[in-house]
């Protein structure tokens, strides 16, 4: 392009050159005529080398705009993908909870006694210690124990900050009598021992230890007619003080364990009532009835 306007130049220059010198003798119309014409084919070469170039730009413009709409549609794409990752994500980390979950489910399967004898493993105990004390959740249940093949279903159910009444004082403890499949042909109102352990992880003679009998005209050991019947509780289990001292011995691998043993043999002694014992309902609120004495206790430890 640039050469083509240099050679017009020179020509343009040759043609004045001849037209100012066209009085002499020398130059003749001729001469005039014929660099006029080499001018116009030198001007129409330009134009056309013009409309070429327009032409080319309009393809480049084309193709950088076609080149725009798929770099935009990259972009999109890319976009897309990202969503897909991070929803593949989301769904990686919901998978992994509920596999945690079933695999809580099949150990619990598995640890369900049927012998009237039940070992309690609480996995992950501080976090469900500040989930208590939070009260994101106030209480956790255990998986359901049977006193016998086709006997009673029965299950735990732990405060670890305590119940509405010993909230930051005591750990409570509580056995919930459950529905199931043999109850048409069991003897009810349910007569037994009770008796709830604390292991101590570090000398087993030293692990806590609190026995009840069950009072017959409490609805919570009566024939259920729901899933779950009003829970009975100890609220006063163990004093979280005394815990906190000791809890290097209750507490190891981040690991509690509460064992509970059912008796249907020994006889209730005669004894007073004692008031640490007492029905408490199974509502979202987990909120106590009114102390009604209707427990007989055995306390081999302390829990005042």
């Amino acid at each position: 392009m640039y050469d083509s306007l240099n050679q017009m130049h020179q020509q343009i220059l040759s043609i004045l050159c001849i037209i100012r010198s066209s009085n002499n003798s020398n130059v003749n119309d001729n001469q005039i005529l014929g660099a006029i014409s080499t001018l116009l084919n030198s001007t129409k070469n330009l134009n056309d080398c013009i409309h070429r170039i327009n032409r080319e730009s309009g393809h480049y413009q084309h193709s950088i705009s076609i080149e725009d709409q798929q770099w935009s549609i990259f972009e999109k794409l890319a976009q897309k993908i990202d969503g897909c990752i991070r929803g593949v994500e989301i769904n990686q980390n919901l998978l992994y909870q509920q596999l945690l979950l079933l695999k809580e489910r099949v150990e619990n399967a598995q640890s369900t006694s049927s012998d009237g004898a039940f070992m309690w493993k609480i996995t992950n105990f501080e976090e469900k210690t500040m989930n208590a004390k939070f009260e994101q959740y106030k209480s956790i249940d255990s998986p359901p124990f049977y006193s016998s093949q086709t006997g009673y279903k029965m299950c735990l159910r732990l405060f670890l900050n305590g119940d509405n009444n010993t909230r930051g004082t005591h750990m409570s403890l509580y056995l919930v009598i459950m529905q199931a499949n043999y109850d048409a042909i069991l003897s009810w109102p349910l007569k037994l021992k009770i008796t709830f352990n604390l292991l101590n992880q570090l000398s087993s003679e030293n692990s806590h230890t609190v026995s009840f009998w069950s009072k017959t005209t409490s609805s919570s050991f009566q024939r259920p007619t729901t899933d779950m019947n009003i829970a009975y509780r100890i609220s006063k289990f163990f004093p979280l003080n005394v815990f906190q001292q000791n809890k290097d011995q209750f507490v190891r691998d981040d690991a509690l364990f509460i064992k509970v043993e059912t008796d249907f043999l020994t006889k209730m002694p005669e004894i007073s009532l004692n008031d640490d014992a007492n029905e408490l309902l199974n509502d979202k609120e987990y909120t106590s009835t009114t102390d009604d004495n209707l427990c007989f206790k055995i306390c081999h430890a302390d829990t005042t």
